[in-house]
Formats: C-alpha cells, structure tokens, sequence
C-alpha cells in the first residue's frame, strides 16, 4: 500500500510540475503578447523616441548658444560702427523672441 502512495505522490509531483511549467510559458507568452500590442499603439501614436528627442534638445541648445553669441557680435559691431561716425548709424532695438506658445487663434 506505501508503495501505492508513494506513486500517487509521484504523479501529483510530476502533473503539479508540469502544471508550473505550462504557467510559466503561458506568463511569458502572455508578456510577449502585451509588449507586442503596446509597441504598436505606441507607433501609431507617432511619439519620438528619447534618443530622437535627446538629439533635438542638443540641436537647439546649440542653435540658443549660437544665437547669443552672433547676438553678442553684432552688438559689439555696432558700438564699433558708432564710435566711427555716431550721426549715420541709427540705433536699432531689437525684442527677446518669446518663448510663450502663441495660442491657434492667431
């Protein structure tokens, strides 16, 4: 009889095994699924990736840099340009560009 037992608690190991085993490939077959169906509404979304945003934000820190410095220059050409003949050169202002959205009804 022990050894009856001993087999019934065999197979249960075996079938309670088998059992984890197949939960196993059905969670990953499962995650695989999800991250499938996620990447593809996130393509349809058309977002940037952050490699593609890191790229740009350094583009335009650069070009903010670029801007300031050719800003500085010209300033400085146009003291120069009145120290020489301060009565023909006219003095031109110029505004900051705004960094605020315009809002869609302009």
């Amino acid at each position: 009889m022990s050894q009856a037992r001993e087999k019934i608690v065999d197979d249960f190991v075996k079938l309670m095994m088998g059992a984890v085993g197949t939960a196993q490939g059905m969670q990953e077959e499962a995650a695989s699924l999800m991250r499938s169906r996620l990447e593809t509404t996130i393509r349809k979304l058309d977002l940037v990736s952050r490699e593609e945003f890191d790229v740009v934000a350094e583009m335009a820190q650069q070009a903010r840099q670029e801007n300031e410095a050719l800003t500085k220059r010209l300033e400085e050409l146009e003291r120069g340009l009145a120290k020489e003949s301060p009565s023909t050169v006219k003095k031109v202002t110029r505004k900051k560009p705004s960094t605020a959205k315009k809002s869609s009804s302009e």
